[in-house]
């Protein structure tokens, strides 16, 4: 019958890089935490030292919103790890990130 317009819809994709090379990437929001960082957040956020799903996903979005904002408040494309706060590179559950990037695809 009648058809709507689809909307296009960008997906944030974050890509680590290990010594030049694309290591991996992840879409916003799945940025691995390592869990000591979130028992962590979790009894700063809410006293909570064994948090519960809802408490556990509050700090991983918080979580990665900073990572987000530590990559996007660089003015370069591609971020090296050293100009990242250490704390919030620290929480990452990856090992020797180099640089970071942001990519905006659309689907």
């Amino acid at each position: 019958m009648f058809l709507k317009k689809q909307r296009r819809i960008k997906e944030t994709t974050v890509i680590w890089y290990n010594d030049g090379a694309c290591n991996r990437s992840y879409d916003l929001g799945d940025i691995p935490i390592k869990e000591e960082v979130i028992i962590q957040k979790s009894i700063d956020f809410f006293s909570d030292p064994d948090p519960c799903y809802i408490h556990r996903g509050a700090v991983v979005v918080r979580l990665n919103e900073e990572i987000i904002r530590a990559i996007k408040d660089c003015p370069k494309e591609k971020v090296e790890a050293t100009d990242i706060e250490k704390s919030i590179l620290d929480s990452i559950a990856l090992e020797h990130i180099t640089a970071l990037k942001i990519e905006y695809q659309e689907r």
